[in-house]
């Protein structure tokens, strides 16, 4: 007898999403199946159109692309072989796949012999092909190749940008002018360039790069768009404030101002006689009404603080209003919509820059489009380019919905359906090249858009990715399309115990209102498809003070404890938060495989090669001519080595192991040694110039028995991947080929796939998409990392930017509006973090332990991601402190 077939919680919801004459935006939380649905609308797709190039598929990873495609082409291959499977959701993916297939055969398609026709591709690629497509239009000529290391095109152009103070062009007084805003530092200019053209088309579209400059009129546009901000937020705690309590307060603000001085925000409102409105010339109203009501860190004020410096004295004639305005904070203890939007309209910054903002502002404007220009010279001259440069030119390609061009044309004549994975990582470049590809669509001419994505998993902010975009999709469509909004229930991944743990723990961590200018994403509870497992709960580990040591020692012990045949993973926020575990681990003899970890340039066979090709470029370098002698293919004695510099300390290494006279005072081995690598060197240095870099350094190596030397098979992985660095790097650009090549082997990671084992070790956005038997998540309670330094710091809303200065004046405060965009980022920040253990912990199928510690005080107080876990007192994890096994 066989058992019943478990009924799927949201099958309509997974039914509607495969009509092919509607637009959707799914939310698929973790283990909904997001992948098999996206597969399942293409192939139904498949069955309703004329020809398969009219559905387009993006994702962001090429591994998701590659995917989709391969899942698409084996249902389709399955259901060519005719044998319907059992599960429900297999037979509807037959079903689907059986009908594309006839498609495909009426109409001459062939797909499983032509599976190129499937347009599936990532958003980078679709943007290639289309600059490929239009070289004149996209300004690129068409040949830009995807450079693989864009940093060092940008430190070359921010070099070039500096070295325009040395000439005599407009642009040496715009650096001049950038240059004295960075006390002069040439160091500090060129790396804060460097960052700023990393994220340029986060703010490049807002600056005039014509003329390259801030006009009055533009200067009315921004502060106008930070007006926007205040109105908008003034709108929002108007609309919260209950009305009844009006001529309450407004009675309690009027006495306060009345015993306040001028130096007290809450004295505006001496004359106050109805509650503010929403313009922004009221902001300095809401603030004082939240300088009376809010504390300093802007929580309600309590009762028993009311007291003469809020405006009510002591004396027994302010009994009667005193007595008042505490009852009235009581009746705001139940009001936290407002209370909430109260607190964010104190932070708000006046809408009006001051003039040393503006000095600052206007001379950064001047210097960032220069520097870009640097950079779009140092692309043509490379013939490579970065994707930030490629997205932009897919962009000019296609022109403008007012004034298409004959490529936006064509693709509009193409394209009937869109597929967007993981659209809660967008950002507004790739917003804006959507809007570009639907320009065109009319409601009733059947075309659709089909976005999915998961806002709970948005875990990418320091890559400019937007959740804000998924919530106004979700309100609003994209670009007059419609989008109706679907929720995926059902996770088919975890058992019940762990689905009804993260159900009860993030429900209350997440936000109860969503935010789009924040980020903030209210959390979609899921419905287990599995069944709970015995002894399946997940597990709590709380220690007394931050322990590293104990926290690794725990995880080595748990993993000690699971079976070879169960996958197992390791995740941390970030690579630093995994090197204690990894210690731990060798020294117990755990085998395990670190994704990215160790970095390459740590490896003693690159450190040693890095001195021999620092020796065959430079051979007066002492440090690296001595290092060449103690590497293991020379190994010449201490001994000998003191022998050999003595009384030569400025003396290059190269001519020291040619003095004859020196060479005779070393002992037999080291004379023995040294003939043999002198003999290598010299010939080495003597092909300079006539051989390739790499096969010149490779040869010589070899030559030196450096293959003889390693240890095993990783280390000779190791040496590959240094010469196959050295290989890449071009000799010509202001930069160093040395500098070149260490700024690529920083990137690198040993490589540590060959070892087997069931263990991997991996950071937590390196975790997205995967899952795992078993999710060990130490270090709960580590800081996050800090966000990089910047010239500007810049917040997009919708179509506005928030503009602010980040140098503090000097002998004075920091400007409002960073503080206040710098306050944003913060909340965003901590959302994000939430999003972050929320995806940790979905990561597990069968078993979830977390690792966190308690700052011991007066109370315990769990610390960081961890005081989200002991907040939620159901679950019964929290075991208040103590150690593993203590009473």
């Amino acid at each position: 007898m066989t058992e019943p077939v478990k009924e799927i919680a949201d099958g309509r919801e997974r039914e509607a999403a495969l009509d092919p004459a509607r637009s959707f935006i799914v939310q698929a939380p973790a283990g909904s199946g997001k992948t098999e649905l996206l597969m399942q609308r293409f192939l139904a797709l498949l069955a309703a159109v004329k020809r398969p190039e009219e559905i387009l598929a993006m994702t962001f990873t090429r591994k998701a692309a590659a995917g989709m495609r391969n899942r698409i082409l084996d249902a389709m291959a399955a259901a060519a072989e005719g044998a319907s499977p059992a599960s429900p959701n297999e037979r509807v993916t037959f079903a689907l796949a059986r009908a594309a297939l006839e498609r495909s055969a009426s109409l001459g398609w062939d797909i499983l012999a032509n599976p190129g026709r499937l347009k599936i591709q990532t958003i980078d690629s679709f943007c290639a092909s289309v600059v490929a497509a239009a070289p004149v239009l996209s300004k690129t000529g068409g040949r830009l190749a995807i450079s693989a290391n864009p940093e060092e095109l940008y430190h070359e152009a921010a070099a070039r940008t500096v070295e325009m103070l040395d000439g005599n062009g407009p642009e040496a007084g715009v650096v001049l002018s950038g240059l004295r805003h960075m006390d002069n530092s040439v160091e500090a200019l060129t790396d804060r360039i460097v960052v700023m053209l990393e994220r340029r088309d986060q703010w490049l579209r807002h600056v005039n790069t014509k003329d390259a400059s801030f006009d009055e009129g533009l200067r009315a546009g921004l502060e106008a768009a930070i007006g926007r901000l205040v109105e908008t937020r003034l709108m929002r705690v108007a609309a919260a404030f209950p009305s009844e309590l009006d001529d309450w307060l407004l009675g309690s603000a009027r006495f306060a101002a009345s015993n306040l001085g001028d130096d007290s925000p809450v004295k505006r409102l001496a004359n106050l006689t109805s509650m503010p409105g929403a313009s922004s010339d009221a902001l300095p109203l809401w603030q004082a009404l939240a300088a009376l009501l809010l504390t300093d860190k802007g929580e309600l004020r309590k009762p028993v603080g009311v007291n003469v410096r809020n405006g009510f004295p002591a004396d027994k004639a302010a009994a009667g209003d005193k007595k008042a305005f505490k009852e009235l904070l009581s009746e705001f203890e139940t009001k936290g919509e407002f209370l909430t939007e109260l607190a964010r309209v104190k932070a708000l910054p006046t809408p009006r820059y001051d003039e040393w903002e503006w000095e600052m502002l206007l001379a950064l404007a001047r210097l960032l489009p220069v520097a870009v220009r640097c950079l779009k010279d140092v692309f043509a001259e490379r013939g490579e380019a970065d994707f930030i440069e490629i997205a932009s030119a897919a962009i000019e390609a296609l022109g403008s919905p007012d004034s298409p061009s004959e490529t936006l044309l064509a693709l509009d004549l193409r394209l009937s359906h869109i597929l967007v994975d993981e659209y809660q990582d967008t950002s507004y470049t790739q917003l804006k090249l959507l809007r570009l590809l639907t320009s065109g669509w009319e409601p009733s001419d059947g075309r659709t858009l089909f976005v999915v994505g998961d806002p709970m998993q948005s875990i990418f902010l320091w890559r400019e990715a937007q959740v804000g975009l998924f919530l106004e999709a979700r309100q609003s469509g994209i670009n007059g399309v419609r989008l109706t909004p679907l929720t995926l229930r059902t996770n088919f991944r975890s058992h019940a115990q762990i689905i009804d743990w993260v159900n009860e723990t993030f429900a209350p961590v997440f936000p109860s209102v969503e935010d789009v200018f924040t980020g903030a994403v209210r959390y979609e509870p899921s419905v287990a498809h599995k069944e709970a497992l015995s002894k399946g709960e997940p597990v709590l580990r709380l220690f007394d003070g931050r322990s590293d040591g104990a926290e690794a020692a725990e995880v080595a012990s748990i993993l000690k404890g699971i079976g070879r045949d169960e996958s197992c993973a390791v995740l941390c926020r970030s690579r630093s938060h995994l090197a204690v575990i990894v210690e731990t681990l060798k020294a117990e003899g755990v085998a395990f495989r670190a994704r990215e970890f160790d970095p390459l340039g740590e490896r003693v066979v690159v450190q040693d090669l890095f001195a021999l090709l620092r020796f065959l470029l430079h051979p007066y370098d002492r440090t690296a001519g001595l290092a060449v002698l103690r590497a293991p293919w020379c190994g010449l004695a201490l001994s000998d080595m003191h022998s050999l510099c003595l009384g030569g300390a400025d003396t290059p290494v190269w001519t020291l192991i040619n003095d004859e006279a020196r060479i005779a005072g070393l002992s037999g081995d080291g004379q023995a040694r040294l003939a043999l690598v002198r003999s290598k060197l010299a010939t080495g240095l003597d092909n300079r110039g006539r051989v390739a870099m790499r096969s010149l350094l490779e040869g010589l190596w070899i030559g030196l028995g450096g293959p003889a030397c390693l240890a095993d098979a990783s280390a000779m992985a190791d040496a590959q991947a240094f010469f196959d660095v050295v290989g890449s790097v071009g000799v010509g650009g202001r930069l160093d080929p040395l500098k070149s090549i260490e700024g690529r082997i920083e990137k690198l990671y040993a490589d540590t796939g060959g070892i087997d084992t069931n263990i991997e070790l991996m950071t937590l956005h390196k975790a997205k998409g995967l899952e795992f038997d078993h999710v060990l998540m130490p270090g709960l309670g580590r800081p996050p990392r800090r966000d990089d330094k910047k010239l500007l710091i810049w917040m997009e809303r919708g179509d506005d930017i928030l503009l602010a200065p980040v140098e503090k004046r000097r002998g004075g405060n920091p400007s409002p509006l960073y503080d206040y965009l710098k306050d944003v980022t913060r909340e965003k920040m901590r959302l994000e973090a939430a999003r972050l253990f929320y995806v940790g912990a979905t990561r597990a199928r069968r078993y979830l332990y977390l690792f966190g510690h308690v700052e011991t005080g007066p109370e315990l107080r769990a610390v960081g991601l961890a005081a989200c876990v002991r907040a939620n007192r159901k679950s019964g994890l929290d075991n208040r402190g103590k150690r593993p096994g203590r009473a």
